[in-house]
């Protein structure tokens, strides 16, 4: 079993580790940075949940799973990057991480899933890549900065309310595929949708 230390700020994962178990760092409010070295494949379920002063954090390009709510109420977070092994991001994983301004989705990634970004308050644009399949249920629930998203072609799937209360002002889809998106989003939108040059 790995131990797990926190350190002027830091957390340290010790090399060796695999899994990051559930709850492991939650409600840690020192916790400002944490680096995630390569050979980590598992974040557990609310592993950081509650980080609250947590800013940065390097998730590895090994890690192919992350558990529900795995850094909600990260507040003070503002960028991720999902790397490319990891196929759905679960429900309310960055949920409240009201400071996020930045999310790379890397292809690989399938399903976005219920609620994991709502109240990303800072968001402002977030491009879907081809990959992704499925957003769910308020995925993006109340991301009150949030004016641009990009959604790829194979998405088949917008579970209700997944832009709720956003002020969308541009919905980017595929050329040819604007009637298509219609039927997958709410008629409030569909004047915002734009097909990509």
């Amino acid at each position: 079993m790995a131990y797990f230390l926190i350190r002027d700020g830091e957390a340290i994962i010790p090399k060796g580790t695999t899994e990051i178990p559930e709850y492991t760092f939650d409600d840690c409010d020192e916790l400002t940075t944490v680096v995630i070295p390569e050979g980590v494949e598992t974040i557990g379920e609310g592993a950081f949940f509650g980080c609250e002063s947590l800013t940065e954090i390097t998730i590895p390009k090994s890690v192919t799973s992350i558990g529900k709510a795995a850094f909600h109420d990260c507040y003070a977070l503002t960028e991720i990057t999902i790397p490319e092994r990891i196929t759905e991001i679960p429900e309310d994983a960055f949920a409240h991480c009201e400071e996020l301004t930045t999310v790379v989705i890397s292809e690989g990634v399938e399903t976005i899933g219920d609620a994991a970004f709502c109240n990303c308050e800072s968001l402002t644009e977030i491009t879907i890549p081809k990959s992704v399949t499925s957003i769910g249920e308020y995925a993006f629930d109340d991301c009150y900065s949030l004016t641009k998203i990009t959604i790829p072609e194979g998405v088949t799937s917008i579970g209700d309310g997944a832009f709720d209360s956003c002020p969308l002002e541009t919905i980017y889809v595929p050329a040819g595929k604007v009637e298509y998106f219609k039927g997958l989003l709410p008629e409030d939108l569909h004047d915002k949708i734009v097909e990509m040059e």
